[in-house]
């Protein structure tokens, strides 16, 4: 899967709030355990590296360490929140 179509997946799911908007709190590497990624939906096999990520609410998320990259990239371009942008008056 290329880096455009996971790009669009983590967007979909911060839209949704099937990932976190907020950065984790903690996060580990290590070898891959059989997760599913919570960005792509692939499994994260043994011989790649695995980030476990612990956000505030406590709730782990595993993801390739490439994905967890985009995933940080997307939400430091600030998709869409609900609410007022800081430019709209109101």
């Amino acid at each position: 899967m290329d880096d455009d179509e996971i790009r669009r997946r983590i967007r979909d799911k911060l839209a949704t709030g099937d990932l976190p908007r907020q950065h984790a709190v903690r996060t580990w590497a290590g070898f891959g355990t059989g997760q599913t990624c919570g960005a792509c939906d692939d499994v994260i096999q043994t011989d790649t590296v695995e980030l476990e990520a612990e956000g505030a609410d406590q709730k782990f998320h595993f993801y390739h360490s490439r994905c967890y990259m985009l995933l940080a990239q997307e939400r430091n371009r600030g998709s869409p929140i609900s609410g007022p942008r800081c430019d709209e008056e109101g």
